[in-house]
């Protein structure tokens, strides 16, 4: 009888021990779990703050595009008034169309010199545009007069 409380005394002993042991893996296995865990989690934070970064950068650019989608839009109503108004100076008071064919078949030396003062006054745009400083006599450029007024300093 003595064996039999020593045998039951071993194996609740044995049993207690492979508990231990169980729980000592078990600890083990969420403590790498958890170091898992937190390698992810620090990954992922990396990948949050790019994406915020990514993020800030689309907005500004999205701002700078909006306001060059703003300044294009203002430009190209400029740009009708501007059609506009060139069309109106080739309608005779009457609201039709010059005809350009006619005048100068009466008029070839009043259409010439149209046409060569125009030719000067493209070439003198020409030249504002690459760089040339304002002359006296710009103001009286009709081909290209919003860009001689672009080019004035202002007072």
């Amino acid at each position: 009888m003595i064996f039999a409380g020593l045998g039951m005394k071993l194996a609740l002993a044995a049993g207690g021990v492979a508990l231990i042991v169980a729980a000592f893996f078990y600890v083990q296995s969420l403590r790498a779990n958890l170091r898992t865990l937190e390698e992810t989690n620090l990954r992922m934070e990396s990948v949050i703050t790019a994406q915020k970064e990514q993020n800030e950068v689309l907005t500004s650019s999205l701002a700078t595009i909006r306001k060059l989608n703003e300044d294009i839009q203002s430009r190209f109503r400029t740009s009708e008034r501007e059609v506009s108004s060139m069309k109106a100076q080739f309608e005779a008071a009457n609201g039709k169309m010059r005809d350009l064919q006619a005048i100068a078949l009466k008029k070839p030396e009043l259409i010439e010199q149209k046409i060569n003062q125009g030719t000067i006054y493209a070439l003198r745009c020409n030249e504002i545009v690459t760089g040339a400083p304002l002359i006296l006599g710009d103001d009286e450029n009709n081909v290209c007069p919003e860009l001689i007024k672009s080019r004035r300093p202002t007072e």
